[in-house]
């Protein structure tokens, strides 16, 4: 049995502070809502650790812990969960004109909620996008991304792709919309999302 879900909405915005030329702290808040944000789903906060390594290489840490609401049923998709900590590995590089691929490795440790109860897990996440530079303020992209899980099961737990468009609106404040189709895989009750998200950032140098 599966659950294909209606649209999903979420609002967020990112305050990135650059301490120095390759150092970057990150804080970012979001809610997210189910049925055109009309029924509340999960507000998160997140704050992280970025070094630019070199031109081709970047390495972030992250913390994040998710409010989810009584009357919300968490379904153990892994994108639903109590508190989250991250490892990344990032490498992009112009491979063509205006067309940078980016490949990111990530490893998740979890707590998440299924059946009411605390549920600890481990991934190692995968993903591939390509940006391609429209114009000077505008940069499509298409990503794919799968979740792996490393600790009592060793099997793709989720996959996801996603189509979106970051937007230059000043020099320090950028503006991200997306579209993402995800789905579950090797899970008791899967489910299929179709998410909208409006992502704000503002760029803050120390």
């Amino acid at each position: 049995m599966s659950i294909a879900r209606g649209q999903e909405t979420r609002f967020g915005g990112k305050l990135d502070l650059e301490t120095s030329k390759d150092l970057t702290l990150e804080f970012e808040a979001e809610a997210r809502a189910d049925n055109h944000f009309t029924q509340f789903e999960t507000l998160l906060l997140e704050g992280g650790l970025a070094y630019q390594i070199n031109d081709l290489f970047e390495v972030k840490s992250g913390y994040r812990h998710s409010f989810i609401p009584d009357n919300f049923v968490a379904t153990g998709s892994p994108d639903i969960n109590e508190d989250r900590v991250t490892l990344s590995f990032y490498f992009e590089k112009e491979f063509v004109e205006d067309l940078d691929i980016q490949y990111r490795s990530r490893y998740q440790w979890a707590k998440e909620i299924e059946g009411g109860e605390g549920d600890h897990r481990q991934y190692i996440r995968n993903r591939l996008l390509f940006d391609y530079n429209l114009t000077s303020i505008a940069d499509p992209y298409i990503s794919g991304e799968f979740y792996y899980r490393i600790d009592r099961k060793y099997q793709i737990n989720q996959w996801r792709i996603e189509f979106g468009l970051d937007i230059e609106l000043t020099d320090d404040f950028d503006m991200e919309v997306f579209y993402r189709h995800q789905r579950d895989v090797n899970v008791r009750i899967p489910d299929t999302d179709r998410i909208v998200e409006i992502n704000l950032q503002y760029n803050l140098n120390l």
